[in-house]
């Protein structure tokens, strides 16, 4: 019996590298938009968006042309291993101070062994976020 759906593995390693590919996108120094990658993959911008959601699989090349292009390795867009809880999607984002949300922005956007360290430090010094003013 063929599987015509992806398993439970492969949507997870897709969404992981989907997320891992429209954070890289976003945050270059010049962020990139799906209108400005896609025609690079010989794709339309919608089918780019699939992928980064994790609907569709990129392709190992299409890896190695998108890493090429926004400068981060193809290593990076890569990593699977389970992303941490998003501080910044979080409704109570709201209720941090600027200064936090700042702090979280600079942990979320770092490489892990840099948001390790971060994190180590603010739990070393006992830091507690600040509430909004």
């Amino acid at each position: 019996m063929v599987k015509s759906k992806m398993s439970e593995l492969e949507t997870g390693i897709n969404k992981i590298v989907g997320t891992n590919v429209r954070r890289a996108r976003k945050s270059a120094r010049l962020p990139y938009t799906l209108e400005d990658i896609a025609p690079r993959l010989g794709i339309k911008p919608s089918q780019l968006s699939k992928m980064e959601l994790g609907h569709s699989s990129f392709r190992a090349w299409h890896i190695v042309v998108i890493a090429d292009h926004i400068g981060v390795s193809v290593q990076e867009l890569l990593d699977v291993r389970e992303p941490a809880d998003s501080l910044l999607d979080d409704e109570n984002t709201k209720a941090l101070s600027p200064r936090t949300l700042r702090l979280a922005r600079i942990i979320e956007e770092s490489d892990p062994a840099t948001a390790k360290t971060i994190e180590d430090v603010v739990k070393a010094f006992d830091i507690k976020p600040d509430a909004a003013k």
